[in-house]
């Protein structure tokens, strides 16, 4: 009887793993209802934080950028001086204790046709809270300018507990994504810690 249990269990476990696995874009789904709202509020005061430090302490604002798949991400002043073409940028943005608990990345686009951010959300132990995807992009079809955005939350085992998207048109009115056309997705990694995202992204020092 117990390894009838066991066996279960393994299946159950093994679903959950792949139900989280198989997760879409346009998924809204929440896998832990009391623990997603206490995350979203962790976020939401992470989220006012960084909006506080980009309007009025810009000091604690670090700017990256990386020309090409080969190069570093090297830090700059300013992006006033940078290459006319480069493959992507980032703000690495720290809290009152010099902790980082945000780094926005953005691909860069040399069409102009479509605008992508995304963005990681750090507790100060430096576990994901939040990441954040942002397109805004041309030649959809639905609208003239289409917004996404997904939200994803973990907790602090780094199990994803909820993930929300929305679409837009460029006047804030919902769509219906499969009425969309979209050219401008591209595969992207989501890093549950700090230092996995800069295992995997090489900042200069």
């Amino acid at each position: 009887m117990k390894r009838i249990y066991l066996i279960i269990f393994g299946l159950l476990f093994c679903l959950s793993c792949n139900s989280q696995t198989e997760i879409s874009e346009e998924s809204n789904i929440v896998f832990n209802e009391s623990e997603a709202k206490q995350i979203e509020s962790e976020y939401q005061k992470v989220k006012q934080l960084v909006d506080n430090i980009y309007n009025s302490e810009e000091s604690k604002i670090e700017l990256y950028i990386q020309e090409n798949i080969e190069s570093k991400i090297e830090r700059v002043p300013n992006f006033d001086n940078i290459p006319e073409s480069i493959l992507r940028s980032f703000n690495i943005v720290r809290g009152s204790d010099n902790e980082v608990i945000m780094i926005a990345e953005y691909p860069f686009s040399e069409s102009g046709d479509w605008d992508i951010t995304y963005e990681s959300y750090f507790d100060k132990k430096g576990n994901l809270i939040a990441f954040v995807r942002l397109s805004n992009f041309f030649n959809g079809q639905c609208a003239e300018i289409v917004k996404e955005r997904s939200i994803y939350y973990y907790d602090k085992n780094h199990i994803l507990v909820k993930k929300t998207y929305e679409i837009k048109d460029g006047e804030e009115k919902s769509l219906n994504f499969t009425d969309c056309i979209f050219n401008y997705r591209y595969d992207y990694t989501i890093f549950v810690t700090l230092s996995k995202y800069f295992e995997n992204n090489k900042f200069e020092n």
